[in-house]
């Protein structure tokens, strides 16, 4: 599905607003009415959480639920689709299934 937005660099520019993160943004998926968007975290800052789900009226409405982590420093680095439903993985090696509509982890696998 094509997005109907622009991303460059830290905003994703809607037709009538735009929203600016902290963080380059590194990737973008719609579900639904949702954007979900990974933030490009920099080294040596340590701030998990960079996960934000964006709505078609360019308002954050989310960011990922906090958790537990091995490492001090484990942002999430890759966002994708599998089975119909979002998956962000993290730097520990775990993967997280969310609800689009609340940043909520529904579910945790280990992948490495």
């Amino acid at each position: 599905m094509k997005l109907q937005i622009v991303v460059k660099g830290k905003e994703m520019l809607f037709k009538k607003n735009k929203v600016k993160f902290k963080y380059e943004i590194k990737k973008v998926i719609k579900k639904g009415n949702v954007y979900i968007v990974l933030l490009r975290k920099p080294i040596g800052i340590h701030d998990n959480e960079n996960v934000f789900g964006v709505n078609e009226h360019g308002e954050t409405i989310w960011q990922i639920e906090k958790t537990v982590h091995i490492y001090k420093d484990s942002p999430y680095m890759d966002l994708y689709e599998a089975k119909k439903h979002v998956w962000v993985g993290n730097w520990d090696g775990d993967a997280y299934r969310i609800d689009v509509k609340t940043g909520k982890i529904l579910e945790r696998k280990f992948t490495k």
